[in-house]
This record gives C-alpha cells, sequence and structure tokens, in this order.
C-alpha cells in the first residue's frame, strides 16, 4: 500500500485555516500589484474595437446563414417539383 503524504500525524496541530486566507490575500494584493492597468482612453479604443468585432462577425454569421437557408429552400422547392 501506498503512505498518504496528506495525513495528519497524531499530536501535530492541524493548519490554521484562517492563517491561509490571509496568507492568500497578501498574496493576491501583491499580484496586484503587478498588474498594468490600462488607462480611460485605451480602454475606450479597445472596447470599441471588441463591440465592432462582435458586431461584424455576427453580421456575417447572419448573412451566411441566411444563404444556407436561401440554398436549402431552393433545394426543397426542386425536389418538391421532382418528386411531387
Amino acid at each position: 500500500m501506498f503512505m498518504n503524504a496528506n495525513k495528519v500525524e497524531e499530536g501535530k496541530p492541524r493548519r490554521n485555516i484562517l492563517r491561509g486566507f490571509v496568507n492568500f490575500f497578501g498574496s493576491l494584493k501583491q499580484e496586484f500589484k503587478h498588474i498594468s492597468w490600462t488607462n480611460r482612453k485605451e480602454l475606450k479604443k479597445l472596447t470599441k474595437v471588441v463591440l465592432g468585432s462582435t458586431f461584424t462577425v455576427g453580421l456575417l454569421i447572419y448573412v451566411v446563414d441566411m444563404g444556407i437557408q436561401k440554398f436549402l429552400a431552393i433545394v426543397h422547392f426542386i425536389i418538391q417539383r421532382i418528386f411531387g
């Protein structure tokens, strides 16, 4: 059998959960200091790019979908005329 490395030995105190949370949020605060935040002007520009590209891709999907619908309608019409 394998030994369980995470097993708490008798007599040893368990880790303090509160200390773990404090350490986690302390590390999180330090990591936030390393982030390079965008300024308002750049944020507006990038938001416009995202919205524009989303609209463009949505419009492209709509046009392709309408084309496929028209194509299938024509195929359906032809099949109905041939087979009654």
